[in-house]
């Protein structure tokens, strides 16, 4: 919802099985929210740069006004950092 609010189509959006990445791993792994830092990665995606930004899960906010605006604020700091991430990639 929060992320159809933010104009994101959803339509093809779903998790996925870290299997699904084993044929083809990621250039650069993110994980977002708080609690992912400390999760292990059942996959071993050696050569794939890992960081960690400890954004706070919006899910674990039981006031939907208060649950609603930190997802809005997450999607705003997500959208800002994509493209940094994007030209780290790329080298542009």
């Amino acid at each position: 919802m929060a992320l159809d609010a933010a104009g994101f189509d959803t339509t093809n959006l779903r998790s996925k099985s870290w299997d699904e990445f084993e044929e083809s791993p990621p250039r650069l792994m993110i994980t977002v929210c708080d609690s992912a830092a400390g999760e292990i990665c059942p996959l071993s995606f050696n050569s794939v740069r890992t960081e960690h930004w400890g954004l706070p899960d919006p899910s674990k906010i039981e006031n939907e006004a208060e649950q609603n605006a930190l997802f809005e604020t997450v999607i705003k700091c997500i959208k800002a950092q994509v493209p940094i991430w994007e030209q780290m990639l790329t080298g542009q």
